[in-house]
Protein backbone atom coordinates (compact mmCIF):
# COMPACT_ATOMS: atom_id res chain seq x y z
CA UNK A 1 0.00 0.00 0.00
CA UNK A 2 2.96 2.42 -0.28
CA UNK A 3 3.85 2.42 3.10
CA UNK A 4 0.92 2.28 5.27
CA UNK A 5 -2.48 3.94 6.59
CA UNK A 6 -2.86 7.82 5.61
CA UNK A 7 -2.88 9.66 8.75
CA UNK A 8 -5.06 12.36 9.02
CA UNK A 9 -8.08 10.94 7.79
CA UNK A 10 -10.37 7.74 7.92
CA UNK A 11 -9.69 4.31 5.52
CA UNK A 12 -12.18 2.23 4.64
CA UNK A 13 -11.59 -1.65 4.14
CA UNK A 14 -14.55 -3.70 3.01
CA UNK A 15 -15.31 -7.07 1.26
CA UNK A 16 -17.49 -10.48 1.86
CA UNK A 17 -17.24 -12.21 5.31
CA UNK A 18 -13.65 -13.85 5.65
CA UNK A 19 -11.82 -11.91 3.09
CA UNK A 20 -9.36 -10.79 5.70
CA UNK A 21 -10.52 -7.68 6.82
CA UNK A 22 -9.98 -8.55 10.85
CA UNK A 23 -6.24 -9.47 10.23
CA UNK A 24 -6.14 -6.05 8.23
CA UNK A 25 -6.78 -4.40 10.83
CA UNK A 26 -5.07 -7.16 13.07
CA UNK A 27 -1.58 -6.33 11.34
CA UNK A 28 -1.95 -2.18 11.22
CA UNK A 29 -2.43 -2.31 14.83
CA UNK A 30 0.42 -4.70 15.18
CA UNK A 31 2.59 -1.99 12.91
CA UNK A 32 1.81 0.95 15.50
CA UNK A 33 3.19 1.77 18.99
CA UNK A 34 -0.01 2.35 20.54
CA UNK A 35 -4.09 1.76 18.75
CA UNK A 36 -7.43 1.34 19.78
CA UNK A 37 -9.26 -2.17 17.99
CA UNK A 38 -13.17 -1.63 18.69
CA UNK A 39 -14.65 -5.15 17.73
CA UNK A 40 -17.94 -4.14 17.18
CA UNK A 41 -18.00 -8.23 15.49
CA UNK A 42 -16.58 -9.95 18.61
CA UNK A 43 -16.04 -12.93 16.42
CA UNK A 44 -12.02 -13.23 16.65
CA UNK A 45 -9.50 -13.29 19.21
CA UNK A 46 -7.82 -10.80 18.79
CA UNK A 47 -5.12 -11.00 21.93
CA UNK A 48 -4.34 -14.14 20.21
CA UNK A 49 -2.97 -12.54 17.06
CA UNK A 50 -1.63 -9.24 18.39
CA UNK A 51 2.70 -9.05 18.81
CA UNK A 52 1.98 -6.63 21.66
CA UNK A 53 -0.82 -7.48 23.11
CA UNK A 54 -0.30 -3.95 25.61
CA UNK A 55 0.08 -2.03 23.32
CA UNK A 56 -3.37 -2.39 21.86
CA UNK A 57 -6.52 -1.78 23.93
CA UNK A 58 -9.51 -3.77 22.78
CA UNK A 59 -13.24 -3.18 23.28
CA UNK A 60 -16.23 -5.36 22.07
CA UNK A 61 -19.38 -3.42 22.39
CA UNK A 62 -22.52 -5.47 23.02
CA UNK A 63 -24.75 -2.56 21.30
CA UNK A 64 -25.18 0.32 19.82
CA UNK A 65 -25.01 2.47 22.71
CA UNK A 66 -21.96 0.80 23.95
CA UNK A 67 -20.37 1.30 20.39
CA UNK A 68 -20.36 4.90 20.83
CA UNK A 69 -19.01 4.95 24.28
CA UNK A 70 -16.12 2.94 23.47
CA UNK A 71 -15.36 5.38 20.43
CA UNK A 72 -16.03 8.37 22.81
CA UNK A 73 -13.34 7.19 24.76
CA UNK A 74 -10.94 5.93 22.11
CA UNK A 75 -10.83 9.65 20.85
CA UNK A 76 -10.35 11.25 24.26
CA UNK A 77 -7.51 8.47 25.00
CA UNK A 78 -5.44 10.20 21.63
CA UNK A 79 -4.42 6.89 19.86
CA UNK A 80 -2.55 7.27 16.68
CA UNK A 81 -4.47 4.39 15.26
CA UNK A 82 -7.89 3.78 15.77
CA UNK A 83 -9.56 0.61 14.20
CA UNK A 84 -13.44 -0.15 14.11
CA UNK A 85 -14.25 -3.74 13.24
CA UNK A 86 -17.19 -3.26 12.13
CA UNK A 87 -18.26 0.31 11.30
CA UNK A 88 -21.75 -1.16 10.51
CA UNK A 89 -21.97 -4.02 12.84
CA UNK A 90 -25.73 -2.94 13.81
CA UNK A 91 -26.70 -1.35 10.89
CA UNK A 92 -28.68 -4.75 9.33
CA UNK A 93 -30.47 -4.84 12.66
CA UNK A 94 -31.74 -1.35 11.94
CA UNK A 95 -32.61 -1.67 8.36
CA UNK A 96 -36.15 -2.83 8.59
CA UNK A 97 -37.28 -1.36 11.33
CA UNK A 98 -38.35 2.38 12.43
CA UNK A 99 -35.20 3.67 13.83
CA UNK A 100 -33.31 3.39 11.01
CA UNK A 101 -33.49 7.17 9.79
CA UNK A 102 -31.91 8.02 13.90
CA UNK A 103 -29.85 5.22 12.98
CA UNK A 104 -28.28 5.93 10.38
CA UNK A 105 -27.49 9.98 10.87
CA UNK A 106 -26.07 8.50 14.23
CA UNK A 107 -23.53 6.93 12.21
CA UNK A 108 -22.88 9.89 9.86
CA UNK A 109 -22.37 12.22 13.57
CA UNK A 110 -20.09 9.09 14.38
CA UNK A 111 -17.85 9.39 11.33
CA UNK A 112 -17.94 13.37 11.16
CA UNK A 113 -16.33 12.61 14.81
CA UNK A 114 -14.17 10.35 13.65
CA UNK A 115 -12.87 12.59 10.74
CA UNK A 116 -12.56 15.00 12.58
CA UNK A 117 -10.66 13.23 15.21
CA UNK A 118 -7.90 11.70 12.50
CA UNK A 119 -6.52 15.27 11.43
CA UNK A 120 -6.64 17.31 14.87
CA UNK A 121 -4.63 13.98 16.84
CA UNK A 122 -3.01 13.38 13.32
CA UNK A 123 -4.32 10.08 13.21
CA UNK A 124 -4.91 6.92 11.34
CA UNK A 125 -8.71 5.79 11.50
CA UNK A 126 -9.19 2.01 9.83
CA UNK A 127 -13.56 1.26 9.52
CA UNK A 128 -14.47 -2.17 8.01
CA UNK A 129 -17.38 -3.50 6.88
CA UNK A 130 -19.24 -6.44 4.75
CA UNK A 131 -19.60 -5.79 1.17
CA UNK A 132 -23.46 -5.31 -0.52
CA UNK A 133 -22.99 -6.40 -4.29
CA UNK A 134 -20.21 -4.63 -5.33
CA UNK A 135 -20.49 -1.47 -2.39
CA UNK A 136 -19.59 -1.31 1.27
CA UNK A 137 -23.04 -1.91 3.29
CA UNK A 138 -23.59 1.46 4.34
CA UNK A 139 -23.40 2.66 0.54
CA UNK A 140 -23.19 6.81 0.69
CA UNK A 141 -22.60 7.10 4.30
CA UNK A 142 -18.79 5.87 3.45
CA UNK A 143 -18.52 8.64 -0.14
CA UNK A 144 -16.72 10.75 1.93
CA UNK A 145 -13.93 8.16 2.84
CA UNK A 146 -11.37 8.79 0.53
CA UNK A 147 -9.38 5.73 0.61
CA UNK A 148 -11.36 2.13 0.21
CA UNK A 149 -9.65 -0.95 0.28
CA UNK A 150 -12.03 -3.66 -1.63
CA UNK A 151 -10.37 -7.34 -0.22
CA UNK A 152 -11.22 -9.76 -2.38
CA UNK A 153 -9.91 -13.82 -1.80
CA UNK A 154 -6.70 -13.21 -3.40
CA UNK A 155 -6.29 -9.64 -4.14
CA UNK A 156 -7.13 -6.48 -2.94
CA UNK A 157 -8.33 -2.56 -5.45
CA UNK A 158 -7.28 0.40 -3.53
CA UNK A 159 -9.45 3.31 -4.67
CA UNK A 160 -8.14 6.45 -3.89
CA UNK A 161 -11.26 8.76 -5.05
CA UNK A 162 -15.01 7.14 -6.18
CA UNK A 163 -14.48 8.62 -9.69
CA UNK A 164 -11.10 6.61 -10.37
CA UNK A 165 -10.83 2.97 -11.26
CA UNK A 166 -9.55 0.25 -8.60
CA UNK A 167 -6.28 -0.81 -9.15
CA UNK A 168 -5.78 -4.35 -8.10
CA UNK A 169 -2.83 -6.16 -6.53
CA UNK A 170 -1.88 -9.14 -5.30
CA UNK A 171 -2.28 -9.85 -1.67
CA UNK A 172 -0.96 -12.73 0.79
CA UNK A 173 -1.80 -13.07 4.34
CA UNK A 174 1.26 -14.52 5.24
CA UNK A 175 2.67 -11.19 4.24
CA UNK A 176 0.54 -9.58 7.37
CA UNK A 177 0.97 -12.09 9.79
CA UNK A 178 4.91 -12.21 9.40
Amino acid sequence: MGGGLPKRQISLIYGPPASGKSLFCLSACNSSPRSCYIDARSHISAFSLLKRPGSTLIYRPEDFVEFEQAIDRATKAKFPLLVIDSFTRFYLDTLSSSNFPSYNHALSSLLSLLASYSRREDAAVLLTTNISGNKPIGGALFDPIPTRIRLENDSFHLERSPLREPVSVPFLFSDLLS
